[in-house]
């Protein structure tokens, strides 16, 4: 797919350089990382295909191997672009792709999540279990949902504290009511419910209490 890819996530062996000042372009200043009138999907088709659809308005952007199609809105509620057609059925699509078949496929919600994370500039995503939460951090937010998305608290993203002996970075967040320590740990993670492995164990430290997860990379 032709999303753009920062050369020095190296999780397995630079992990450092991900926590750098320098790691986040100034480029994604101000973003806005939770766009309502955005949907991302990740199709899985009968004919083994998959790819990533950005949905914005009455444009939509798929990611493909061979590269990336932007399709307009058409009268009747389907995308296209020549040759290309998408039609949105739900959690359900009809494909036509370059070659003009038709195909059939399906939203992998859980991909999606992650995709639609990282289209809209989370540099890193950690998820927790019991109860549920998430944490992203990007250029210029630290974002944490707690309490399966009843708790949400927001932060300017902080200089990183990189510990290189102990393979951690930890980043200390505060605004006007709250302080949470979150660290990154250079070292694999399951997820407790879904089996899902992940490349570092995330630990999330509130005020009377401490979460683990896991989490990744997402440029």
């Amino acid at each position: 797919m032709a999303l753009s890819i920062k050369p020095w996530i190296k999780w397995s062996l630079l992990l450092p350089l991900f926590f750098t000042a320098a790691a986040f372009s100034g480029e994604d200043k101000n973003r806005q990382t939770h766009d309502k009138n955005r949907h991302t999907y990740v199709f899985e088709c009968e004919d083994g295909e998959s790819f990533v659809a950005d949905i914005q308005g009455t444009r939509a952007w798929v990611f493909l191997t061979q590269g990336t199609v932007e399709l307009k809105q058409q009268p009747d509620g389907t995308f296209a672009g020549d040759p290309y057609r998408l039609q949105l059925q739900g959690s359900a699509a009809q494909w036509v792709n370059q070659h003009q078949q038709s195909i059939s496929c399906r939203n992998n919600r859980q991909q999606a999540i992650w995709e639609a994370a990282k289209l809209a500039g989370v540099d890193y995503r950690a998820v927790g279990n019991e109860p549920g939460w998430v944490v992203e951090i990007a250029a210029d937010q630290v974002r944490y949902q707690g309490d399966y998305g009843q708790t949400l608290w927001v932060f300017d993203t902080p200089p990183p504290q990189i510990e290189q002996t102990l393979r951690q970075t930890v980043y200390l967040l505060a605004n006007e009511q709250q302080q949470v320590t979150f660290t990154i740990q250079a070292k694999p993670c399951m997820d407790s419910m879904s089996g899902v492995r992940y490349e570092t164990t995330a630990i999330v430290q509130l005020p009377g209490k401490t979460l683990k997860g896991c989490g990744r990379a997402l440029h």
